[in-house]
């Protein structure tokens, strides 16, 4: 899948709408849009020591422009004034990944056969979750388990969480909307991707297989690889 690019960095990314079909519909574009004309605009800045040097106060400035368009549309249009999304972004460059995350969507790494969640979702049921005043059972099958306490469009005062980790030919990364992983276990989805031979199959079988087991929200996957699954998960379960 290809990503937005600016000098050597690789920027991949996926945005889950809130507000409405409409609002939840624009603002993940204006997440995305947002994010792509930051980078862009600071192209000139994005040079391996820079970037190195200056993480992770540059992938914040890159949400806090994001999130400001989408606060400037909703001052604009009556009717968004509900709308906001979540974002989380990889940023790729040579062998190491930032992930930046607002939200509930996710970012795993997969490596050397195990599947490890790197973000933190920033909802109520989560909190709870960490607090202990939530069991598992009790988590999955809450009425609040959709509320977040932390997205892009709601105020200029947003959390963004960063992450800074290697990104080796033996590495696979998983960014997806929780359409996905409220209706496949993580053991399920590493099964599922581990049985491809290529990530767009891969991708294209994760979100097939969250429908059939009752799935009806977004469900977006973005799978990253340096090659082919068949040529890391070599001589795995097919």
């Amino acid at each position: 899948m290809d990503g937005l690019r600016a000098g050597q960095l690789v920027v991949y990314a996926v945005a889950d709408g809130m507000g409405g079909h409409e609002g939840g519909d624009v603002a993940s574009y204006l997440a995305i849009k947002g994010l792509e004309e930051a980078v862009t605009n600071k192209e000139r800045y994005l040079e391996k020591e820079y970037i190195e040097t200056n993480s992770p106060r540059l992938y914040k400035e890159f949400f806090k422009e994001s999130n400001e368009k989408i606060l400037s549309a909703k001052e604009d249009t009556a009717r968004l004034k509900e709308m906001g999304t979540t974002l989380t972004a990889a940023f790729i460059y040579d062998e190491r990944v930032v992930i930046g995350h607002v939200g509930d969507s996710r970012a795993y790494l997969i490596k050397d056969n195990k599947m490890e969640q790197i973000t933190r979702d920033h909802s109520l049921v989560n909190e709870l979750l960490r607090s202990g005043e939530l069991n598992n059972y009790e988590a999955e099958n809450h009425p609040q388990k959709n509320v977040l306490t932390n997205a892009l469009g709601i105020s200029g005062d947003i959390q963004v969480d960063i992450y800074n980790y290697d990104f080796s030919d033996e590495t696979v990364l998983l960014l997806c909307s929780d359409g996905l992983t409220s209706h496949l276990y993580d053991e399920e989805i590493l099964t599922i991707i581990k049985r491809h031979n290529s990530i767009e199959n891969a991708a294209k079988r994760l979100v097939k297989s969250s429908y059939e087991a009752g799935g009806f929200d977004n469900i977006t996957v973005c799978l990253i690889a340096p090659k082919e699954l068949s040529e890391i998960f070599r001589g795995e379960i097919k």
